[in-house]
């Protein structure tokens, strides 16, 4: 262990020390655990839904839901919080009581006085300075399920798991075996096992898809394609087929009125786009007035992608976790991008896509299962042959704070 590391295990052992006495004093004093969860992104509830859900219903647990206005990072640096708060605005019309961070001033973390912090993203920038990972720390155990489920190992373990988040937090939910191998990895050999926690306890996010349903959409008028184009435009990060694909997508669709298509971006994506010079916010708002006007194009206006799963017929997808949930749909999915280092799961899921390289695949596809569908079969082979998805991780971890928080 580096010299460094063994400064940062004795100031965090401080922090943790506090941090793991405050709960234990509050349930010993018979009063609830206060749970502060901090979402931005409306888009990634989903991840905390049935974990909030269980402790609204538990009586030793009082969750706390704080909305942040959402992040961008401009062009000529620095940071930009959104005038709306999506957040509040999403959890506020789906019957939840949250609060808003920022109404003049930003809410203060003491005065909320949590037990326990979940943070939904693992990207101390992308939080109001107040709400940092080393502030959040200091007024209690900082928490973390993951926002995607995991396909690969590769490069994009290392992205969400990254070395700001590794040193900050307090207690990580992880969603597979391959996550918890790797931040367990890496406490570890930091020489901070015993102040870092990592349980293996299964993604939330499988709690809810227990509805989905493998049927085709109700309306049968019109076929209906989602599209899930993504936000990157590095190759290394697996690039967005977004700019290439939208003119002769909308060319396609509008030689087939018989089909329905819905655009359901990356929530970041056209930020991103127009931060690198990709794309101007003018082009932006002219492409959306543009699609507007088309009588079988949209974009999703649905915070919650279940919704539009259960609407859809066929998935058009460039590389996305989301694809881990379209899956016990059973439906088909229109693949543009290419997986590398699969997991065992991920290689059993990936069998299943119809492979595109180009656009002129992407047809090739959409005739394919229109015309009889060869990989229902395979579909409904490997969704038998996984195990993959829990049904009480939300459950899970509420007994882990339980247990951490007895005397």
């Amino acid at each position: 262990m580096t010299v460094y590391y063994r400064f940062f295990r004795f100031r965090f052992g401080r922090y943790e020390k506090r941090n793991r006495a405050k709960p234990k004093t509050r349930l010993a004093a018979g009063q609830n655990l206060r749970v502060l969860f901090i979402i931005q992104y409306p888009e990634m509830w989903n991840s905390e839904k049935s974990l909030v859900d269980e402790l609204l219903a538990h009586p030793s647990f009082e969750p706390i839901l704080l909305c942040v206005p959402k992040y961008s990072r401009q062009k000529t640096g620095g940071a930009h919080f959104s005038e709306q708060n999506a957040a509040y605005d999403f959890l506020a019309a789906a019957g939840y009581e949250p609060i808003n961070a920022f109404d003049g001033n930003w809410v203060s973390l003491k005065a909320l006085d949590p037990d326990y912090i979940f943070v939904q993203r693992p990207y101390t920038v992308e939080l109001p300075p107040p709400y940092s990972f080393r502030r959040l720390l200091k007024q209690a155990s900082l928490c973390y399920i993951p926002y995607s489920g995991r396909m690969t190992r590769g490069v994009h373990i290392g992205i969400e798991f990254n070395k700001d988040f590794l040193r900050a937090f307090s207690v990580c939910f992880a969603d597979c075996q391959d996550s918890f191998n790797f931040v367990n990895n890496w406490v570890s050999g930091h020489g901070l096992s015993g102040l870092k926690r990592v349980y293996e306890v299964g993604f939330p996010r499988f709690d809810l898809l227990k509805a989905l349903s493998s049927e085709p959409a109700a309306d049968k008028s019109k076929s209906r394609f989602l599209w899930l184009p993504r936000w990157s435009l590095s190759d290394y990060n697996d690039k967005s087929h977004f700019l290439d694909y939208i003119e002769p997508m909308l060319s396609y669709f509008a030689e087939h009125p018989d089909f329905e298509l819905v655009i359901r971006p990356h929530p970041l994506m056209f930020a991103n786009f127009v931060r690198l010079g990709a794309m101007t916010e003018e082009q932006v708002e002219t492409l959306k007035s543009r699609i507007d006007r088309l009588p079988n194009v949209a974009f999703d206006p649905d915070p919650d992608y279940l919704n539009s799963f259960q609407k859809t017929d066929i998935l058009i997808s460039d590389s996305t976790s989301l694809l881990l949930e379209f899956f016990p749909t059973r439906k088909p999915v229109v693949f543009c991008g290419e997986y590398k280092d699969l997991t065992a799961e991920g290689a059993l899921i990936n069998e299943t896509f119809y492979a595109a390289a180009c656009f002129e695949d992407v047809e090739t596809s959409i005739e394919a299962i229109v015309n009889g569908d060869p990989k229902q079969a395979v579909r409904r082979q490997n969704f038998e042959a996984l195990s993959l998805f829990h049904e009480n991780a939300g459950a899970n971890i509420r007994e882990v704070l339980l247990a951490e928080a007895q005397p």
